[in-house]
């Protein structure tokens, strides 16, 4: 007859009780509501595949990269005139937004 565990295989981890970061570590795990292996085995996957998981979000970046290198924006002097009297109403966190945009669209043209 077979046993159960000869279709598995433990890798057991232990923790030092004397050490801070075990201890977050063990709290937090306790506190997932998930068991301790599944969550372990969660993260290794993440890991083992995750250049194939954020690939996606490289090629986007970079697409937009090329877009913004391949493209000049021109913007005439009543745009700009325009575009200070709006920055003139918007509230500190449209102003924020506003300027976190531009530095991403600016980006492109710096080699």
């Amino acid at each position: 007859m077979k046993n159960k565990t000869d279709d598995r295989k433990i890798k057991p981890v232990s923790f030092n009780l004397k050490n801070k970061k075990d201890c977050d570590i063990l709290n937090y795990c306790d506190n997932l509501g998930e068991s301790f292996s599944a969550y372990v085995k969660e993260l290794l996957y993440k890991e083992m595949y995750k250049d194939e998981n954020t690939s996606d979000i490289v090629n986007a970046i970079n697409n937009i990269a090329k877009i913004l290198e391949n493209k000049s924006l021109k913007v005439d002097e009543m745009a700009v005139e325009a575009d200070i009297k709006e920055a003139n109403k918007m509230n500190n966190e449209d102003k924020e937004s506003k300027n976190i945009i531009s530095n991403i669209l600016n980006m492109g043209g710096k080699k």
